[in-house]
């Protein structure tokens, strides 16, 4: 019968945060439970065959707390924090810090205990719709697409901008 190989050998009290692809136009992002984070270039790592003991991307200090969320993220993306409490916070990647794979981070959300991040994600999607109101009028209401306010055509200027490439073409970095 096969058993597989064994990818990572962890010791007991060693625990794992998170696993990413490797992509050459991207950088590692990881983010603690006290709000603490950076981006780190995989260069930083060395590469490793099977059964070795993986390498230390962050050093955890009761400050920092423990890593909640490892991600890999490009100079265009986008990332959403969410607490236990509620409180989310949107955040350009480029606007975290890259630093070195053991140094603390910086903080990225603002948050007091009991509260902690409880995770993390790219954002990859944008809600567009049109408005039964006139601009200005203070006024959440929908319309079916291209028969509001704003109409078609500039509902398609907006989706095709190229600040949305990323969501849609899947080739452009």
């Amino acid at each position: 019968a096969s058993r597989g190989v064994c990818g990572l050998r962890i010791s007991s009290d060693d625990e794992l945060a998170g696993a990413v692809c490797v992509n050459s136009n991207e950088k590692m992002l990881l983010l603690t439970s006290y709000g603490y984070g950076k981006r780190v270039d995989f260069d930083e790592f060395m590469r490793h065959g099977r059964a070795t003991g993986g390498q230390k991307g962050y050093n955890v200090t009761d400050k920092t707390g423990e890593v909640v969320g490892v991600i890999s993220v490009t100079e265009k993306d986008e990332i959403m924090c969410i607490t236990s409490q509620g409180k989310s916070l949107r955040v350009p990647a480029t606007k975290i810090s890259e630093q070195g794979r053991t140094a603390q981070g910086v903080r990225i959300l603002d948050i007091n205990q009991p509260d902690m991040v409880i995770g993390i994600d790219k954002i990859g999607c944008v809600h567009v719709n049109d408005s039964k109101n006139e601009n200005g009028a203070h006024k959440d209401r929908h319309e079916n697409f291209g028969f509001g306010h704003m109409g078609f055509d500039l509902l398609m200027k907006i989706i095709y901008n190229e600040l949305f490439y990323f969501i849609y073409d899947k080739n452009q970095t």
